[in-house]
């Protein structure tokens, strides 16, 4: 298996950075025909995500091939969104976003995906949403819950400020923080929950519920 996951991973850096999407899909149609949808996001495509990120920051690889690569993974997400928003199943309401700053929303593009999988109705508001827009969306959508997606650590204490202002308004609502900025460091404190677990994504469906 740790293989065949080398091989896929190979493939989908290379399908993801020559911009095609049709590649893309196929790997991910291989992949989950077998496997989970969490899986494919686990093992899959954030290994080979955060790897284009990285090159790119070593400038292995140039800016313009890390926007094709990005724009090829949204839209992948953005069809298996679509695939399975068609489910009538009704598991809850859940927000999603990213605080001012950060605009790497993909993050909260592969939970809305999953999400919406699972039969949870979900409001994508990343990227970047001031507290203020998220407060006035809160009161009009009423959620079951909130997660907060952050990629770079940089937009940790942004994240901190926005989460304390949406507990101060809404003490009852649950609030979950995630995302590749807490791959290294997990100390922060916030007026939530910080999920830092290699295998969050299968698990948020079960800890929402037991909120």
């Amino acid at each position: 298996m740790k293989k065949l996951i080398e091989q896929l991973r190979t493939k989908l850096f290379s399908s993801l950075t020559e911009g095609s999407l049709k590649d893309t899909m196929e790997i991910y149609t291989a992949f989950v025909s077998g496997n989970t949808l969490d899986q494919f996001y686990e093992r899959i495509m954030t290994p080979v995500m955060s790897e284009i990120g990285y090159l790119w920051s070593e400038g292995k690889l140039s800016i313009a091939t890390e926007h094709v690569a990005s724009n090829i993974a949204h839209s992948l997400v953005k069809v298996i969104a679509d695939e399975n928003r068609k489910s009538k199943k009704d598991k809850g309401k859940i927000v999603l976003t990213t605080p001012v700053g950060e605009d790497h929303n993909l993050g909260c593009n592969v939970l809305d995906s999953f999400l919406v999988s699972k039969g949870f109705t979900t409001f994508n508001l990343s990227p970047s949403t001031p507290a203020e827009s998220l407060i006035e969306f809160i009161k009009t959508a009423k959620p079951d819950a909130l997660i907060v997606s952050i990629t770079l650590e940089d937009n940790i204490r942004s994240g901190q400020r926005m989460v304390k202002k949406i507990h101060e308004m809404y003490k009852k609502l649950p609030i979950f923080i995630g995302g590749l900025a807490f791959s290294e460091k997990t100390n922060f404190k916030f007026d939530g929950k910080l999920i830092t677990d290699a295998h969050a994504l299968e698990q948020i469906p079960r800890i929402i519920k037991k909120k």
